[in-house]
């Protein structure tokens, strides 16, 4: 008796053994965990740089390294249950991470100090890395009158200190450069051409690509543009030859104009340069021409003036013939734009971070744009982003002015506001009568009781004229903004009107049987020397409104149809000669009323490519067409106004082709809502009947679905029911990260018998182990007893 007790005791103290063995040896590999969370940077973009991060166990100290994957995501393997890790990033100048530590409860990671679910990091960008020199390496085509020269020439580019010499082969010059250094490049003398020096840096974007940006006025470089060494004294025949009197030079205000300018004549017809001719008090030389040949003139780079390239030709000996004039009419002189500067300043400051309040004087931390415009020198300075309520340090021309404003958004408004500075500090408002300098920018919030902010009117007079003679004869105009109608007689062929600046009105004539007027955006400018009106296509000054006979404009003139750059939407409805067609389709997550729907949401504007601003066509006749997802069916398109406010348009066609095309009067976001599938998943997986036509709040939409998550296939449209089989997912929608944190705080426990995705962590089947090992074991004992 025992002897038999005493194998059942051997037996028992056998398995004991064996099921402290197997749970000590679950404790140290059923709990390791795959943790990858998404990188994400300040703006909740992703970051598919290459970054390497720790994570160190504040238990042990151990250290897991892993090194982030193009598609913006970081593998952290062996991750174990229940230890407290510590973030940290090796080695990177341009991002920092912010301390954070997370833990993993049931092969679900949280955030350690709130308890929240932690499936992204946030990496910042390191605003006070190392400088260090780069280099890149830098290819130039080398042109002459846009044709390819191979030549054997060559360069030189420098930056006071080393110099590069580059030879050009096969139509093009290598080097590499520093960047963040400014270059000259020259041309070694030859006989044949000749180039102008210039200097050029370049500069890293964003994205880490490196281009190269003229210094004087930051356009990009593509190419070196080479002038023919060509004799104005040659040994044509001079019977096809016409001499062109003097062209007076004048300013937009009809001022004459006598600095030394410098302007160049190249002969479109023969694809040739004539050469470059200076101004003599006022006025061009007399210049021999090639009869009926057409010649483009422009105006040399310089800071003071501007001027539009302007087409001529000469039939006979006398004035030349303006081609861009309607009526092709004799022109005597040249118009340049005047940046209204006496003396040239070019000493650069620095104003400090600006604060961006809200009427309340609440910080306004939301990521708003900027745009200063240098008045003085009529050019734009460029687009400032405000970041945690503040404007970045922006360098200004001293003593230049700017106007300043915040960028189109359905967010926030801001009156137009007009600064200089003179020393590093904040700036100071040009309209305060004591010269103040202030440290804020206020912008407005958008609600129901918004108006948008508007300058004080000015007066404007424009004559009324009809085949270039005045009209003397009552004529009654309409302009028309977004928020008036003015309608306006003319006296004794005058107009005479009060308008807003900065304010786009469209130009008509009110019930007149005689005369008729190509209608064009009306915007009034600050020139520094005054406020003037002008076409907001081209930023011609309007001194006269030319009529037309009625019945003589064309409404379906192909003129009148404008593409943007990709040719993949377009606009009908009105001559837009030089403003450029910008189709942006952006996110709809910010629109309340667009969320749960189906949307393509489309920014559709128009730029002045002169100063580089959103011209606000705001009423008319159009006709647009923009891309659609092919196949899928149009329930609605909608103009999207403030506070997210939808305005059904009629769609005329293209339901279910590759485009659609609509009528509308004005011009901002248009979002185009596709039908719902008429089919949803049963538990089962089997296709069923939908009922409703939306599942708005029950079910995720299939391409969150597909876009939120690397593994598992999804038979349950119902996220709770997802999540519980997936508590960790790579999540690719930002919106979907915070719908999990708001709806799901608790986040139920993963069946014992199924994998956890991307965890890499599975529950250990230590039962069926112990149960093997336990029957071994007796069979061992059983064997020995017997012998």
């Amino acid at each position: 008796m025992i002897k038999k007790h005493s194998k059942l005791f051997l037996i028992f103290i056998i398995t004991t053994l064996l099921m402290v063995f197997c749970n000590l040896k679950s404790e140290n590999t059923a709990n390791a965990a795959t943790f990858s969370p998404m990188l994400l940077d300040s703006n909740g973009e992703k970051v598919t740089d290459n970054l390497t991060f720790n994570i160190t166990d504040s238990m042990d100290n151990s250290v897991i390294t892993a090194t982030s994957t193009n598609d913006g995501y970081i593998d952290f393997y062996k991750v174990k249950e229940n230890h407290i890790y510590n973030v940290s990033m090796i080695n990177n100048n341009k991002y920092i991470v912010e301390p954070i530590s997370f833990i993993i409860k049931d092969g679900t990671p949280y955030i350690t100090n709130t308890n929240k679910l932690f499936l992204s990091l946030k990496v910042l960008k390191n605003e006070n890395k190392l400088e260090t020199t780069k280099f890149s390496n830098l290819y130039l085509s080398v042109l002459s009158n846009g044709a390819e020269i191979k030549d054997d020439l060559e360069f030189i580019f420098t930056d006071g200190v080393t110099n590069i010499k580059s030879k050009n082969i096969d139509g093009q010059i290598f080097a590499k450069l520093k960047e963040n250094t400014s270059y000259t490049l020259k041309l070694v003398n030859n006989n044949k051409y000749s180039m102008e020096e210039f200097s050029f840096t370049i500069k890293p974007d964003a994205s880490g690509l490196s281009w190269p940006y003229i210094d004087s006025n930051q356009k990009l470089l593509l190419n070196v543009d080479l002038k023919e060494k060509i004799s104005l004294e040659n040994n044509e025949d001079n019977s096809n030859k016409s001499i062109i009197n003097t062209l007076k030079i004048i300013n937009q205000n009809g001022d004459n104009v006598n600095d030394e300018l410098t302007f160049i004549f190249y002969n479109k017809s023969k694809n040739q340069l004539l050469g470059e001719f200076k101004t003599a008090n006022g006025k061009l030389p007399k210049i021999k021409l090639t009869t009926d040949d057409i010649y483009e003139i422009t105006l040399k780079e310089n800071e003071r003036y501007s001027m539009k390239k302007k087409n001529i030709y000469a039939f006979m000996d006398g004035l030349p013939v303006d081609v861009d004039d309607e009526y092709e009419r004799l022109t005597e002189e040249l118009v340049v734009e005047n940046c209204g500067c006496e003396i040239e300043n070019f000493k650069k400051v620095t104003i400090n971070q600006m604060k961006i309040i809200d009427t309340n004087g609440n910080s306004v931390k939301d990521n708003l744009t900027f745009i200063f415009f240098n008045i003085s020198k009529q050019r734009p300075l460029g687009e400032f982003i405000s970041v945690g309520g503040m404007l970045p340090n922006i360098e200004l021309i001293a003593d230049d002015i700017y106007e300043v404003y915040v960028k189109e958004n359905h967010k926030y408004g801001m009156k137009r506001k007009n600064i200089f500075a003179f020393m590093n500090h904040y700036p100071i408002d040009e309209n305060d009568e004591y010269q103040r300098w202030f440290d804020t920018f206020e912008v407005i919030k958008k609600d129901e009781n918004y108006v948008e902010p508007k300058e004080e009117k000015v007066p404007v007079e424009i004559t009324t004229s009809f085949n270039n003679k005045i009209i003397k004869e009552k004529i009654t105009f309409e302009l028309i903004s977004e928020d008036e109608t003015i309608v306006v007689d003319s006296n004794d062929g005058v107009v005479k009107a009060n308008l807003h600046p900065n304010v786009d009105y469209m130009v008509g004539l009110v019930n007149n049987d005689k005369y008729d007027i190509e209608t064009f955006p009306l915007v009034v400018k600050n020139k520094i020397v005054g406020k003037f009106p002008y076409d907001h296509r081209t930023c011609d000054l309007v001194n006269t409104f030319n009529l037309v006979e009625k019945g003589t404009i064309i409404e379906n003139n192909p003129r009148h149809t404008i593409e943007d750059e990709n040719k993949t939407s377009r606009v009908t409805g009105m001559n837009f000669l030089d403003l450029k067609l910008v189709v942006e389709k952006i996110n709809p997550e910010n629109i309340d009323t667009l969320k749960d729907k189906d949307v393509d949401l489309y920014d559709i504007r128009f730029i002045n490519v002169y100063r580089n601003e959103v011209v606000k066509i705001p009423t008319g006749n159009y006709t647009v067409t923009i891309p659609k997802i092919r196949g899928k069916e149009i329930k609605a398109i909608y103009y999207v106004g403030d506070n997210g406010k939808l305005e059904e348009h009629e769609i005329i066609n293209g339901t279910n082709n590759s485009v659609v095309t609509f009528k509308t009067n004005h011009f901002s976001m248009y979002a185009i809502e596709y039908k719902q599938p008429n089919t949803n998943y049963s538990n089962n997986g089997e296709n069923k009947p939908n009922n409703s036509e939306n599942n708005k709040d029950s079910n995720l939409n299939n391409n969150q679905i597909n876009n939120s998550t690397t593994s598992s296939d999804y038979k349950e449209n119902n996220l709770n029911n997802d999540f519980n089989n997936n508590p960790i997912v790579k999540i690719d929608n930002n919106a979907l990260n915070k719908k999990i944190e708001k709806e799901y705080n608790i986040i139920n426990k993963t069946d014992d018998n199924k994998k956890l995705t991307n965890t890499g962590s599975t529950v250990s089947s230590n039962g069926y182990l112990f149960a093997i090992l336990s029957i071994i074991c007796i069979i061992i004992v059983k064997r020995k007893i017997k012998k």
